[in-house]
């Protein structure tokens, strides 16, 4: 499609300009208007022979994995090259907002069987840009409940995460911590989570 010396020889015999808009799928033919037609045509039946030399994709391939119907305003993703409808793919993604899961079921992969490969970042910010935020926020949550030894500091507005001691550490640490805690109610500061 995309074959600019093919172009370039209708462009020389036919006085005209051929343009390849791949992004929406289109050739332009800009000329005198029976030149152009007649070039735009000739452009149309080696197209059309093209298309008959190549196979036929089964209907599967154009089939949504998530809704197993043909495949509505279509999105190819770009690990796997799989197709899906867009809006079957942004419902998935909204469904990857629970902040209550666990890692494994948050898990944001291809949904073919054989395939399970993780969406890139490209494709999320394509799909659904806005809802990044949101799905960071669920992972990071899933992850906090699955490792005991981090937690969220619970100083107002901190975004920090603490590194919970073991029993061991703690009586270690207490000794420093005491005497931490002598130095500050000497000086009265104020912590801040570091």
């Amino acid at each position: 499609l995309a074959n600019a010396k093919f172009y370039r020889e209708f462009e020389a015999e036919y006085e005209v300009n051929v343009n390849v808009v791949m992004v929406k799928r289109r050739i332009d033919v800009i000329g005198k208007q029976s030149q152009a037609y007649e070039c735009a045509e000739l452009i149309r039946q080696m197209l059309e022979m093209f298309h008959a030399d190549m196979p036929t994709s089964t209907t599967a391939d154009a089939v949504c994995p998530i809704c197993m119907s043909s495949a509505e305003v279509p999105y190819n993703l770009q690990a796997c090259g799989h197709l899906y409808c867009r809006q079957c793919l942004y419902s998935y993604l909204e469904s990857k907002y629970d902040a209550t899961a666990n890692s494994e079921s948050l898990k944001i992969v291809c949904q073919i069987d054989e395939c399970q490969k993780p969406l890139l970042v490209r494709d999320i910010k394509s799909i659904a840009a806005m809802s990044i935020g949101k799905l960071a926020k669920a992972r990071f949550q899933a992850y906090l409940r699955e490792h005991e030894e981090f937690s969220e500091c619970f100083g107002i507005d901190c975004k920090q995460l603490i590194y919970i001691l073991t029993t061991e550490h703690q009586n270690v640490m207490g000794n420093y911590l005491k005497a931490f805690m002598t130095i500050f109610e000497q000086n009265e500061a104020i912590v801040s989570c570091l």
